[in-house]
């Protein structure tokens, strides 16, 4: 099974594109990317999220990666493997590795795996960054 994704659900099992057991109501797809440059609440699963200048994402779902121009604000309060920040973001959901770019602003009262970067970085009592509780 090398390569291939595994999910289960109830009693339906998914392996690569294959269903196997009852499955009726359980759709496979390719996670779609999404560009944002405007203002709006999204909460599906996702490749890629670029969130443009002028942008203001309200992001609930699930994200390989994230990406906030300069310009754009993200608030996630679902799941990223990655947050790239070059404008502003508050994190409260999961994310994995938070780049905090020149000039960026970050605020992070969820769990975020690590941050890196020299933009302006707030990590709020609760939260937990690179497995650490902070008080």
């Amino acid at each position: 099974m090398q390569g291939q994704s595994l999910a289960i659900a109830g009693n339906c099992l998914i392996q690569g594109n294959q269903k196997i057991g009852d499955c009726s109501n359980v759709n496979i797809s390719s996670p779609k990317p999404l560009v944002i440059k405007s203002s709006g609440s999204y909460s599906d699963i996702y490749s890629t999220v670029v969130i443009k200048q002028g942008g203001i994402a309200y992001l609930s779902g699930i994200a390989d990666s994230i990406r906030v121009e300069s310009g754009g604000v993200l608030f996630l309060s679902g799941i990223s493997r990655s947050v790239d920040v070059f404008g502003t973001a508050e994190i409260s959901g999961k994310s994995g590795w938070v780049t905090a770019h020149p000039k960026s602003s970050i605020t992070i009262s969820g769990i975020a795996d690590g941050i890196s970067g020299s933009g302006s970085i707030k990590i709020l009592s609760g939260s937990i960054v690179g497995g650490v509780y902070k008080k």
